[in-house]
């Protein structure tokens, strides 16, 4: 089974890979990160050897139809758990764009995958 975890090297994403592995040792994870402020891939940095060998990191943005429509064509995905967003509200009071980019045409890309 591969999962498809998105906003993978935010605080809550990352934390749940750690969780998600150790738990079901069987199973594989793709996680994709835009890697913009929230995200920093010194979060994932715990992983042992062994569950390295069942996450793949892709930096990317949900927002992007056709790298989505690439993983999803390239890997046989069983589900997608959906971490990525923009959320500090001082930002979205400077930038509402691009919230309403990434948190709602993001999430109905991974929909429409």
């Amino acid at each position: 089974m591969t999962i498809l975890i998105t906003g993978v090297a935010g605080f809550i994403g990352s934390n749940f890979v750690y969780y998600y592995l150790r738990r079901h040792p069987e199973r594989k994870l793709i996680g994709l990160d835009n890697l913009t402020y929230a995200g920093n891939l010194d979060n994932l940095s715990r992983l042992t050897e062994e569950e390295k060998k069942r996450f793949t990191f892709i930096k990317g943005d949900i927002c992007d139809t056709e790298l989505v429509d690439q993983i999803f064509s390239e890997n046989e995905i069983d589900g997608v758990i959906n971490f990525a967003a923009e959320s500090h509200v001082d930002r979205s009071i400077h930038d509402p764009q691009i919230f309403l980019k990434t948190n709602m045409l993001g999430t109905q890309i991974l929909l429409d995958a």
